[in-house]
Order: structure tokens, then sequence, then C-alpha cells
């Protein structure tokens, strides 16, 4: 069996496609991850996303024209690797598309429900969409089961992360630095902790974006950080505003906290101690790493090594601020276990799709504070049959 995993993050950069095999039974693999393809967005796609994200009260047809069109521009991604990119790699009767969607807004804790609060999120993209440009099954919304529980509906790749990390020794952790960074914790295939630490590469990306007038969207290898000098004071202001270090752990954050009215804060407080933007990126890029180690304090651990994904992995000067953060740990790449950094997070959701399909039930408690919930949607594509034929032969039924 075959997943395709898609995933576009809180960054707003491009599609991610992970391809994932699933040779054995389902529920005890992690998958053979088989290739990994970027697309980047077509012009104007993320700048449409931001102000998304961005505007409190986007329009009605706003939200449901992005949503088709996304649908059709993963469908066309994915169509893409099958007949172009990987011809002949995989069976169609045999595949399925996990897709993430592209998140608009995410509100941890923002109701009540008997007295218990319950997050919104919304992941924008249309299943039905994609199925009909690859005639595949597609499983989709991943977050919902999980926030119906009680779960704040993120992160969810630590249930891929543990999978990856049951057979080390001693206490290990994987950390993911997307646009928001998060970190799971193993122990003998056991999670320790899974939660959020903070941002990512979101406001090292949106600074790049505004000094750069739009020219730049990162800071390639870190150059521009590395060339910098750290502010204490900068980062003291910083932390002083972070919301996600008031919430207890396990804790989940978005664009929502890291966005832009947050960064502007921050870059005014940078120009009022006369910083320059490469002392401004210094700060921001130790900043993502000393919450990493604030996360891990808070949880009382001090894991041996620390594998890194996510783009974040590519940050050179964000890698050695991890390391001395984290010393005496440890601290490399995914490379280590096989996947590419940018590939991690795509290939999570193709490991959650193959769990879908198969019904087998994650225990969320430790990760998002839900209950034991089958995550994911499928929408059936023309593949369905089959599929579902090779899934009953993939599956040992019990779960985790």
């Amino acid at each position: 069996m075959f997943g395709f995993g898609v995933m576009t993050g809180t960054s707003a950069d491009g599609v991610d496609v992970s391809l994932l095999s699933f040779p054995g039974e389902i529920d005890e693999e992690a998958g053979i991850f088989s290739g990994g393809w970027s697309f980047p967005f077509p012009d104007g796609v993320r700048e449409k996303i931001l102000e998304m994200q961005e505007n409190p009260a986007p329009s009605k047809e706003s939200l449901l024209r992005f949503s088709v069109e996304y649908g059709f521009l993963v469908g066309e991604c994915v169509r893409t690797v099958l007949e172009k990119l990987a011809p002949g790699r995989v069976r169609r009767e045999e595949s399925f598309v996990a897709m993430h969607g592209q998140t608009i807004g995410h509100y941890p804790g923002a109701w009540e429900r008997e007295g218990s609060p319950m997050t919104l999120t919304f992941q924008s993209g249309s299943p039905q969409a994609v199925s009909f440009v690859t005639g595949l099954t597609v499983v989709s919304d991943f977050r919902a089961m999980d926030v119906v529980s009680g779960g704040r509906g993120a992160p969810l790749a630590p249930l891929y992360h543990r999978t990856l990390l049951r057979r080390e020794k001693g206490v290990t952790a994987f950390l993911n630095v997307g646009g928001i960074a998060n970190v799971t914790v193993v122990e003998k295939g056991e999670v320790l902790l899974a939660t959020d630490t903070g941002p990512g590469n979101m406001l090292i990306d949106g600074a790049v974006r505004i000094l750069s007038g739009g020219e730049e969207f990162f800071d390639r290898d870190g150059r521009r950080a590395a060339s910098g000098t750290f502010s204490p004071q900068l980062q003291m202001f910083i932390e002083k505003r972070d919301p996600l270090l008031s919430r207890g752990l396990p804790a989940t954050a978005g664009r929502e906290d890291y966005g832009e009215r947050f960064l502007r804060e921050i870059m005014d407080e940078s120009r009022r101690l006369k910083l320059s933007g490469e002392d401004l990126l210094c700060t921001l890029t130790r900043y993502t790493a000393r919450c990493v180690r604030k996360a891990l304090e808070r949880g009382g651990l001090s894991p041996a090594k620390v594998y890194v994904g996510g783009g974040g992995a590519w940050n050179e000067t964000l890698m050695r601020f991890l390391r001395k953060e984290l010393s005496p740990a440890e601290v490399t790449t995914s490379e280590a276990l096989g996947i590419p950094p940018q590939f991690v997070e795509s290939s999570a959701f193709s490991f959650l799709g193959a769990r879908a399909l198969a019904g087998i039930p994650s225990r969320m408690e430790r990760v998002t504070g839900g209950g034991t919930v089958i995550l994911g949607t499928i929408t059936p594509g023309e593949n369905f049959v089959p599929l579902m034929e090779r899934v009953r032969a993939r599956r040992r039924f019990g779960g985790e």
C-alpha cells in the first residue's frame, strides 16, 4: 500500500508531498519513506493564505473558493508525482492521499462545553477536488475528531515521531521546526511529552519578508542571523509577551499567537533598541531554540538525543543555537532516520492516513489532551474498493 502525504504548514511556503510505502502491518510500522517532492505555490497563493490567516473575518466566498482552489492544487501536485516524477513506482489501486490542509485559523480553548475548554480549528482544502483530479481515495480533516474529544487539535505529528523513535534507547526527542516548533519526547516507545514549544520559522520568515520588502521569504542557511548580535533586551521583551509561556503543557499555538501583529511589536522594539536587521534575526533565531529548552525544562525532561525535522533543520544558525541550548544532548537532523527534514510532516500525515483507513484509534491524552479516537475523514475515490481490500490484508486488529 502507498500513501501520498501532503502538507502545507503555517509558513505557507508551498506544497510538500511525501510517498510512503506500507509493506507490513499498518499499526506496527511508520512506513518506508520512498520519496519527497516540493512544489512552490503559484503567484498570489501565499499572499492569499496570509491574508486569510491575519484577517479576523475573511469573506465566506473567499474561504469557500480557496478551499476548492487549494484542493485542485494539491490534486495536481499528486498527479504530477504519479505521472511524471515517479511513474510506475506505485499502483493506483493500492494508493491514497492524506492531506492535512492549509490552516486558516486555530483557537485553543476558544469556548466551553459542559465546563471544559474546547478548541476551534479550520484546515482548508477540498478532499473531493483532490480525489476528482487523482482518482484516489483521500483522508483529510485530521484535527476534527481530536478537537471534539476535548483535544487541542495539534500537534498531531508526535504520533509519527513516537513510531520513528520507538527503538531508540533512553530518553529521545524529535523536534519539528516548521512555522511553529513542536517537540516529542519518547522513552521505550512511550510519549513522555508532546507539545508546541513556540515560534519555529514563523517570526524569522516574517521578519525577513518585511526587511527585504517582500523580495525574500526566509533566512537561507541562517546566514543573516549568523552575522548579527544577540540582544538579551529584545529576548526579554519577547518572553514577556509570548502567549504560549503562560499555557500549561502540552500546549498548542498558531499564527494567531505569532502573526503579523506580534512581529510588528517586536520589530518596533528592535528599532527602539537601535538593532540592525541581522541583530533582530539573530535574536529571533536564538529565541526559537530557547523556547525548546524552556519547554523541556517545564516538562522536567533532558533527552540524550534530539532529531530535528522541518525547514528549520536547514538553518545552520538555528542548529548551532539548539546545540548550545540543549547541551549536552546530541542534536542531529532527521536524515539520520532516513527522512529528509522538509518531508517529516508530510510523511506524518501519510502515516496517519494509513491508520485512519485501517480504523486504528490513537491515544491523544499525552499528545493533545484528547481522547482515544480515529483521526481523519475518508473521501472514497475511484480506487476505494481495491484499496480497502489491501488495507484489510495489512491490518492487524487491536490498535495501539
